[in-house]
């Protein structure tokens, strides 16, 4: 059945899927979407659409912008976009919004949501070790594994009366 082979594709995504029809009623969702915003399973029994918005909406952090974003994706049917969102629990999500189309025309949108809490920690990390390696006042020279020098820090470019970049 292709239904249920579309249902399997939309549950194994490793992202949070909504789709909605032009006027943004929910069409569809799949679990992780549920999962990553914290939509109780009451609220989504009832499929009050109303609530699972409003719902949404005062998990975000900045609600004034997050609305402002989301009347002018209402507003233009084949708008593309991507922002981030950050959550009040501290999750950062990327949010990819694309039209949906049937038979060559508009009919719906489809949010996509990725969780970047991780990522964007792991690359807050490299900025950081980034800094303390080029503010040490250590010399710090990095090799490869035939001890050709790759890369020194300010430090040790003083100390080999060299420029740090003179020597890639």
């Amino acid at each position: 059945n292709i239904i249920a082979e579309l249902r399997a594709t939309l549950e194994s995504t490793a992202d949070g899927i909504l789709v909605c029809d032009l006027e943004g009623g929910i069409r569809g969702y799949n679990q992780h979407f549920a999962r990553m915003w914290g939509v109780p399973e009451e609220l989504l029994l009832r499929r009050e659409d109303g609530a699972i918005y409003g719902h949404l909406a005062a998990q975000v952090t900045d609600i004034e912008q997050y609305s402002q974003r989301l009347r002018q994706i209402n507003r233009s049917p084949l708008l593309e976009c991507n922002d981030v969102l950050v959550l009040r629990n501290g999750r950062v999500l990327e949010r990819v919004t694309l039209p949906q189309y049937g038979r060559g025309r508009p009919i719906g949108r489809v949010f996509s949501f990725r969780d970047i809490t991780e990522r964007l920690a792991a690359e807050n990390q490299l900025q950081l070790a980034a800094k303390v390696f080029e503010s040490s006042l250590d010399a710090i020279l990095v090799t490869d594994p035939a001890f050709c020098i790759l890369v020194v820090n300010p430090s040790a470019g003083q100390l080999l009366d060299c420029e740090p970049d003179s020597l890639k």
